[in-house]
């Protein structure tokens, strides 16, 4: 669908820490956006090879790039510079080893408007090497209402919906939210607030979000300690969720976190190398004992029962089982 409308100014933040590789590419996806009204952010996370002279060049190029200097932060600390320095009623994330489609901000753009949503999610595709060219062949747009939003939580659209960069969102999202500083998964941290904060959300059924895979990415290389941030993310999301009344959506997110206890228990026993690794499997299942109560998971499929049963009465012997048969699948 194209879209007769654009005069809307999007800000785009983009955080630059270590990515002189691809970021020229990633600029260029922006710039090369039908949609023609934007500013793109670019905010130095006190990067230590050439990215900061890379961003004062695309300034001096193009008066629609703007230059944040800071010192290293984090993701988080970059984009919440990002939305504070922008001037739009609109807000787009950009990893700076990633890249967009050309329509991107003008399909999100136009479904925000379709729909009247207070924003707009596509799907991401992942790719190694050169990035594919082909758009996508449907267009199909859905709007969804809070509730359904937070319904993608739970099943197979969970991916799409927690990643941050994928999104166009009305700025007024992020009056009161900032991504929480020094972690990773920030993203699990705060959809649910962003959710919160909307009326409707238009989901755009089109990969227009292409996610490069690299080899070292803390998310997808080996496992780094750093991954039980999400847990601290589920924790925060049950809070804000009890918090705002939401009780039976607290409940079902308790059992989305035990499964992620196990994934991290499972983890940290068979690829940490820290010496306190038998520590920390001894606090993430003192949490899921505390958790898995008979009254949580009761109504559940036999099937997850016997898993939890199982991790709860024998949780080493388990755990090596489960990430032998993981191991396999990959194969």
């Amino acid at each position: 669908m194209m879209c007769n409308r654009m005069n809307d100014l999007i800000s785009v933040i983009i955080p630059v820490y270590r990515v002189e590789a691809y970021l020229n590419a990633c600029v260029e996806s922006v710039l090369a956006q039908t949609y023609p009204n934007f500013e793109i952010i670019l905010v130095d996370d006190g990067s230590p090879d050439n990215c900061p002279r890379l961003c004062d060049e695309f300034a001096a190029r193009d008066s629609r790039i703007r230059v944040i200097h800071k010192e290293n932060g984090g993701l988080s600390s970059a984009r919440n510079a990002g939305i504070d320095a922008a001037r739009g009623g609109l807000l787009a994330f950009l990893d700076s080893d990633d890249l967009w489609t050309p329509v991107f901000l003008e399909r999100l753009y136009g479904a925000l408007t379709e729909c009247n949503a207070d924003f707009a999610v596509c799907l991401f595709r992942r790719f190694r090497g050169e990035p594919p060219k082909e758009l996508p062949e449907t267009e199909k747009t859905v709007s969804l209402s809070r509730q359904e939003a937070f319904e993608c939580l739970f099943d197979g659209r969970n991916e799409n919906m927690v990643v941050a960069p994928n999104k166009l969102y009305r700025r007024k999202l992020f009056d009161a939210v900032r991504y929480p500083l020094g972690q990773i998964h920030e993203d699990e941290a705060v959809i649910h607030e962003l959710i919160g904060n909307a009326k409707t959300a238009a989901w755009v059924e089109e990969g227009h979000y292409l996610y490069r895979q690299a080899p070292d990415s803390i998310t997808t290389g080996k496992f780094s300690l750093k991954r039980l941030d999400a847990a601290r993310s589920k924790e925060r999301r049950i809070a804000w969720l009890e918090a705002n009344g939401m009780l039976e959506l607290a409940e079902r997110t308790r059992v989305t976190y035990l499964g992620n206890l196990m994934w991290l228990y499972r983890m940290v026993q068979e690829e940490s190398p820290a010496p306190n690794a038998g520590e920390i499997c001894g606090k993430l299942y003192a949490r899921f004992r505390e958790i898995c109560t008979p009254e949580l998971v009761k109504s559940l499929p036999v099937k997850t029962k016997v898993r939890f049963w199982l991790f709860l009465h024998m949780p080493k012997l388990f755990s090596k089982v489960e990430y032998q048969r993981m191991k396999g699948k990959e194969q």
